[in-house]
């Protein structure tokens, strides 16, 4: 009897021992496997791939990407660059106002990878003041004038000769008083990358133009000159969706005997004013 009852207490001793042992070995495991998961490198961001660009840099690119990653606020136990906890909507907004961009796309592989599909905007305008025809940078600033043959391609555009491009650089026209030459500031960055935004809009949903005409930098309507020669006035400060809309909806059922003389103005909801 003494020794059963001396083995008991040992066989005990053996299974608390094998349930330490294996309470221990899963604990190791499961801050192993947190470790490998959100600590480690294996999941952070390791390559980015871009597709799209034309005139961006690529490296440029990355860049802006890892600099969004990076200074996202809030703490958190894991690294900015986990590739588990990117929030993509947030990184292609990002990405669309710092880059200036029409369209981002961001798609994230579990295997560090993030790939880019990029739809640019241009980075640059030709700016039309009478006489003189310059190039304009996202700053507002101008750069050069046009070359003689840069100016050929321009006046053809404008004269009708012919007719727009998918990836044409957007001519405005705004009339400056002085003679202008590189340095000289046409308009605020934001006003400008307006300008730009509108002409892209424009060009996508299918409104070929020759030139938009602004009366002064501060003014939120633009006459665009279209492919027949005459001017529509569309409202720059509101999306332009419903004003291409309009306008391609007058042209494709506009009356034989209605004649556009001087403007058409698409600028009020579910109205077409013709003069």
């Amino acid at each position: 009897m003494n020794s059963a009852w001396s083995r008991a207490p040992i066989r005990e001793q053996k299974t608390s021992s094998v349930r330490i042992t294996f309470i221990f070995l899963g604990l190791a495991c499961t801050i192993g496997w947190l470790y490998t998961i959100f600590i480690s490198d294996l999941f952070l961001v390791r390559h980015i791939e871009a597709t799209g660009l034309v005139s961006m840099d690529e490296l440029d690119v990355k860049r802006e990407v890892l600099a969004i990653l990076d200074e996202r606020g809030g703490w958190r136990p894991w690294s900015a660059r986990h590739i588990w906890f990117i929030d993509v909507d947030f990184v292609e907004e990002e990405l669309k106002r710092r880059l200036f961009a029409s369209q981002v796309a961001v798609d994230k592989s579990y295997t560090g990878i993030l790939r880019l599909k990029i739809e640019e905007r241009s980075n640059k305008l030709i700016l039309h003041s009478r006489q003189q025809y310059l190039w304009v940078d996202l700053q507002g600033m101008i750069t050069r004038e046009l070359t003689l043959g840069e100016q050929k391609n321009v006046q053809a555009l404008i004269l009708g000769q012919r007719q727009m491009l998918p990836t044409e650089t957007p001519i405005i026209h705004y009339s400056v008083d002085e003679l202008l030459a590189p340095g000289y500031s046409v308009a605020p960055s934001e006003t400008v990358k307006g300008w730009i935004t509108t002409a892209t809009e424009l060009a996508k949903g299918g409104f070929l133009f020759r030139e938009i005409d602004i009366e002064t930098p501060s003014s939120t309507t633009a006459r665009v000159i279209n492919d027949s020669g005459y001017s529509v006035l569309v409202d720059m400060s509101v999306p332009l969706e419903n004003q291409i809309r309009a306008y391609k909806a007058f042209v494709e059922s506009k009356p034989k005997d209605i004649k556009v003389t001087e403007y058409l103005d698409v600028r009020v909801p579910g109205r077409i004013y013709v003069k």
